[in-house]
């Protein structure tokens, strides 16, 4: 078999060279050289396109490549096309320009030298040299620049692993489209999904030239529809000139977090930070951390009061469903707020700083809380412990609550019910007034009813007995008390009436078909 090698050198810049399809055999081959020939003689700086495919290019699955370029030539032996000049190739979707190219028209490999800029609905990215399959629209680029909306960025050497996905490495990503950004995350790896999310790691946050923030990791969601940076400036009585500030930020797929750094003129400079995780293993939950070196304006000078209060809010909620029948939830609330409120015993962290938390829960509690339900009851133990002291709060170390509910006693028609609650108590005074009030007790509450349902008539019948006792092991002066006893008798009388309608409409979109009122 002869080799097929056509050459045609020093053409203008628009000219077109694409590779027609055709069959092998000798008579064509000529047939088509001589066109060429012709074409070039004929129509000379107007250009010259010349069209080739593989062998197999008939077949329905493969589609040809179009190659334009200064100089292209074509070899039947290797299945090569190679191009020098100002070259341009398109295939499925994708086009790339450079100033050199060899490429596979079977396998569809190819390498591209020199200016090299490949587009396609993902984005562009532009860079030295690319190895690059047409077929499966991935490959490696060094020193490259990537633009995909709305992300910028640099990298040492990108790997397009997918159609819809690459892995830039030792680089940088930012949404800022200038040459030099006024910000960026400088990262190990970045890795990008563009209709779906980025990934880095070891980042850096740079404005301009000076780094700012490490974060090992980074992953943002573009279908989140919530802002990640948000920025509220106002002006109110207590804090006069005000400006806050949140960037939200993934650490890992499971872990959001997010920086606070606001600013009041009255007040002064705080920050924070907070994360919301979600394990697979230990549950899920939130954690809150807020500060201020707070100088308020509104403290009297030379009365011997501090010019400066630290004040801060730190918070941990957690819940673990450790099976479908046992879970623990707890909450964990430290305020450092005494200073302040020996200026001021009204002043209150969140009322201050997060009103609407405070609106909810003035006094938030720290506890604690483990469940399991059995097959017929369950148990609850509670630890609560009054972690901020000016807090009128009682201590619970421990209360365990046991639950049962009507239970049918074997074949009879009797229903017993348990309800018991072991608490150990501790009440302290708050530090603003200081007392020295100080109460420890033990408390045993427990009610056991014994039931019998019964039909009378279209009555639903049940009488009762019932008996309520509690025990303290001691009286708030020390001494002790008697076990109090309260019994109970009556019944529970009910019934029910209804009537049915044969009403059908779709009346407000409700498509009723028949009513029954009860």
């Amino acid at each position: 078999m002869p080799k097929l090698k056509i050459e045609i050198r020093k053409t203008p810049r628009d000219t077109l060279a694409k590779f027609l399809n055709f069959q092998k055999d000798y008579s064509g081959i000529f047939f088509i050289e001589l066109l060429f020939i012709l074409g070039a003689l004929l129509f000379g700086n107007r250009g010259l396109t010349y069209l080739y495919a593989e062998d197999n290019i008939m077949q329905a699955q493969s589609m040809p490549i179009t190659i334009n370029g200064d100089t292209v030539e074509y070899s039947t032996d290797k299945n090569e096309a190679s191009a020098s000049g100002d070259v341009e190739i398109t295939y499925r979707g994708s086009k790339m320009t450079c100033q050199k190219l060899v490429v596979n028209t079977q396998t569809k490999d190819g390498v591209a030298l020199g200016n090299v800029r490949l587009e396609d609905e993902q984005g562009v990215v532009e860079g030295d040299k690319i190895v690059y399959n047409f077929q499966s629209k991935t490959g490696t680029i060094i020193d490259a620049q990537f633009r995909s909306n709305p992300y910028f960025g640099r990298a040492r050497k990108l790997d397009k692993v997918s159609e819809a996905e690459f892995i830039a490495r030792y680089g940088y990503a930012t949404t800022c489209s200038l040459d030099k950004p006024h910000y960026r995350i400088g990262s190990s790896q970045i890795n990008m999904l563009p209709k779906n999310m980025i990934q880095t790691k070891n980042d850096t946050f740079y404005l301009w030239k000076v780094p700012i923030l490490y974060l090992p990791n980074f992953n943002h969601y573009l279908q989140d529809p919530m802002m990640h940076v948000q920025v509220t400036p106002g002006k109110t009585k207590d804090w006069g000139p005000f400006i806050l500030s949140t960037w939200r930020y993934n650490l890992a797929k499971n872990v959001e977090g997010r920086v606070y750094l606001d600013a009041r003129k009255d007040l002064g400079w705080a920050e924070g930070f907070g994360l919301n995780y979600n394990t697979e293993i230990a549950g899920k939950g939130d954690f809150k951390f807020y500060y201020t070196d707070e100088k308020p304006s509104d403290i009297p000078k030379n009365q011997g009061f501090p010019k400066e209060y630290q004040r801060y809010l730190l918070r941990w909620r957690h819940k673990w469903d450790i099976d479908k029948n046992t879970n623990i939830i707890s909450e964990f609330v430290k305020i450092k707020d005494e200073e302040r409120k020996k200026y001021d015993p009204n002043k209150n962290f969140l009322k201050d700083y997060f009103f609407r938390e405070y609106e909810k829960d003035s006094q938030p509690l720290s506890y604690a809380l483990f469940h399991h339900s059995f097959v017929y009851s369950s148990i609850d133990v509670l630890l609560q412990d009054r972690v901020n002291h000016w807090y009128d709060q009682l201590s619970k170390i421990p209360e365990v609550k046991y639950t049962l509910p009507s239970l049918k006693l074997g074949d009879t028609p009797l229903y017993f019910e348990n309800n018991s609650v072991f608490t150990s108590f501790n009440k302290k005074a708050i530090t603003a007034p200081t007392s020295p009030d100080d109460l420890t007790v033990s408390r045993l509450d427990t009610i056991n009813k014994l039931s019998m349902p019964m039909k009378v008539a279209f009555l639903n019948f049940s009488p009762f007995v019932q008996n309520r006792e509690i025990a303290y092991d001691k009286s708030a002066d020390g001494k002790a008390l008697p076990v109090s006893t309260v019994f109970y008798a009556g019944g529970d009388l009910s019934t029910k009436f209804y009537k049915a309608s044969h009403l059908k409409t779709n009346f407000l979109g409700l498509d009723l078909n028949g009513l029954r009122h009860i």
